[in-house]
């Protein structure tokens, strides 16, 4: 998985576009040799502890508060200096 994977990913949850097993996969996935990542990654699934409503009629996964938090987490992953992983 490539930083740009997990762009794409975080840009498709803010629409509802994202699936429970896209999301489930994102968070099972190791970054272990990528640090950067695995911090995004942290952060995501400490978002998903608290704010996870799973699939709703809106196609959202998160409340409000926590597509905020994840519009944030994207911005980070963007600036991020990094092309891909291993």
């Amino acid at each position: 998985m490539t930083k740009a994977d997990v762009i794409t990913l975080l840009q498709r949850v803010l629409v509802g576009q994202a699936s429970e097993n896209d999301w489930a996969i994102f968070l099972s996935t190791s970054f272990r040799h990528c640090p950067p990542l695995e911090v995004i990654r942290d952060a995501c699934a400490a978002v998903d502890e608290k704010e996870y409503l799973g699939h709703t009629r809106a196609g959202f996964l998160f409340s409000d508060h926590g597509l905020a938090q994840l519009r944030v987490i994207l911005q980070q992953v963007e600036v991020l200096d990094i092309d891909s992983i291993n």
